[in-house]
């Protein structure tokens, strides 16, 4: 049934830019919809045209980043996954860890980084929590050494409102 949902809402995703199905109490993204990630990545290159002030010190404006499918592919699925566990971790449930997914989808990389978040309900709030966070995810968004990026998101219902759960990988090819 997850199956025939997901083609349907893969094909409602394509016409209109995202699709949510319902499948019990659980609700799930088809993939983050081009709306979320283009307003993540419009959220974080905006950030890195202006530069920041993380905890760890200033970064100067930068270069954008671009959109890579793999990398896309790859925190949709982890995304999918704590939904799914209801938890926030960079530890997949079979064990797997940011670096490991992304090289499963294809992603060779010289620098990497995962940022996870949850409930936040927009693009821009889930970037403005990152750029905020005192962790390293600020780090993340802002690093120059950083050229390619992939976002997912996947929402649940919990206590009769939705909460989303947040996936950004970031790196730079080998």
């Amino acid at each position: 049934m997850r199956l025939a949902l997901s083609c349907a809402c893969a094909l409602f995703a394509a016409l209109l830019g995202g699709c949510v199905a319902t499948t019990g109490s659980t609700v799930s993204t088809a993939g983050a919809g081009a709306g979320i990630v283009e307003g993540v990545l419009d959220s974080i290159n905006e950030a890195r045209r202006d530069g920041h002030d993380c905890a760890s010190g200033h970064y100067p404006a930068t270069e954008p980043l671009t959109i890579d499918a793999r990398l896309t592919e790859a925190a949709q699925q982890h995304a999918e996954d704590l939904a799914d566990r209801r938890t926030l971790s960079h530890r997949g449930a079979d064990g797997s860890d940011p670096f490991e997914r992304m090289e499963a989808a294809g992603y060779r990389f010289a620098n990497a980084a995962e940022n996870v978040a949850e409930g936040q309900q927009t693009p821009r709030a889930v970037v403005d929590a990152w750029l905020a966070s005192r962790t390293g995810h600020c780090d993340n968004v802002m690093d120059s050494v950083y050229r390619h990026m992939g976002v997912g998101m996947a929402q649940v219902e919990r206590d009769g409102r939705v909460v989303r759960y947040w996936v950004l990988k970031v790196g730079r090819e080998l």
